[in-house]
């Protein structure tokens, strides 16, 4: 069956037409890597005259583009219904969602936080003097004074009348009730719609300190 689909860009709709060029058991042009015979692409045609030997290898086969796919390499590949297709899982995505709840639970300030508080315990509990400590304890020195004027700029705005003061808890439980219901399933990843952390009650939003 030939590929005689065309497509005037001032009538046509892309999706629509992308939609029809894939589906229909026509022509497509399975394109491999000619040493390692790797699936690198499928084309819509039938027409090999613009591929280069010398990189590459394929195979011409009808099918319909919008149900079945190329499932591996030039040897031992097959089509398959995209319904029977293995789902791919990528590590990366895995160690992401990861990621995302620890940033979410313990953002890099808290981390920096509780380490630091770590390190100058041992610090102090162990006598431990040098260089390297004494550029530690400036350091601590400026995050400890930055962080009691942090806490001073918080008490002042709750004691002005003139200003709404609200808490990480306080927009975390307008958002819950936003959310209520399911409809935090419905809109999905809370990086997107502004959803519900992933909180470890460990390191609450209340807790003070880890947050600054």
């Amino acid at each position: 069956m030939s590929n005689n689909i065309t497509f005037d860009p001032k009538k046509d709709n892309i999706e629509n037409k992308l939609s029809e060029i894939l589906s229909g058991n026509t022509n497509k042009i399975l394109l491999f890597n000619k040493v390692s015979g790797a699936h690198i692409s499928t084309i819509v045609s039938n027409d090999t005259s613009g591929l280069d030997a010398t990189y590459y290898k394929w195979k011409i086969l009808q099918f319909d583009a919008s149900t079945h796919e190329w499932y591996g390499d030039y040897d031992s590949g097959k089509l398959m219904a995209k319904d029977d297709l293995p789902t791919v899982i990528y590590e990366e995505s895995v160690d992401d969602q990861a990621g995302a709840v620890i940033k979410e639970s313990y953002p890099w300030f808290s981390q920096v936080n509780i380490l630091t508080n770590l390190l100058k315990k041992l610090i102090d509990e162990n006598n431990i003097s040098g260089e390297e400590v004494e550029k530690f304890n400036q350091m601590y020195s400026f995050i400890e004074a930055r962080r009691d004027a942090n806490r001073r700029y918080k008490s002042a705005y709750i004691a002005e009348d003139s200003f709404l003061f609200k808490t990480r808890r306080d927009v975390w439980n307008e958002q819950a009730e936003r959310l209520d219901g399911g409809l935090h399933e419905l809109l999905g990843p809370e990086d997107k719609f502004n959803g519900l952390q992933h909180l470890d009650p460990d390191n609450d939003v209340d807790q003070i300190g880890e947050h600054y």
